[in-house]
């Protein structure tokens, strides 16, 4: 009898944990710092060969950081969340002076419906920008 018990309690524990793992208990998509697999940092890598408003994401998402790597930059990097390829001051988001100092920026800034980066007439610098 008491073998029944224990062969009986066994199997229960077993299909309780098949059971768990099916229905998903055990995540499966663990997170590595504070990111999640699917929900990465992408990045657009901005020069001076992109003057002129290039949009860089078509859905909302968020800024992560910019990374200014120039010594000497010139001219604005400006950021906008708008509908259209138009850049307003009601659209603005943010705008990085080219007198900014190199280093990372973290902004976590969110838009949407979509990212333009407006890169200024005379702009010379070398910008990584993350984003998802």
């Amino acid at each position: 009898m008491r073998t029944h018990l224990l062969l009986g309690s066994a199997l229960t524990l077993i299909a309780l944990c098949i059971g768990f793992v099916l229905a998903g208990y055990f995540p499966t998509n663990l997170a590595l710092g504070s990111v999640e697999f699917g929900s990465e940092y992408s990045f657009t890598h901005v020069t001076s060969s992109d003057v002129g408003s290039s949009s860089v994401k078509t859905l909302a998402g968020t800024i992560g950081s910019v990374v200014i790597s120039s010594s000497t930059p010139t001219g604005t990097l400006s950021f906008y969340a708008t509908s259209t390829t138009a850049t307003s001051s009601a659209d603005l988001l943010f705008t990085i002076d080219p007198n900014t100092d190199e280093g990372t920026y973290t902004y976590d800034v969110g838009f949407a419906p979509k990212l333009i980066i407006d890169v200024g007439a005379g702009f010379n610098g070398n910008y990584v920008i993350t984003w998802r």
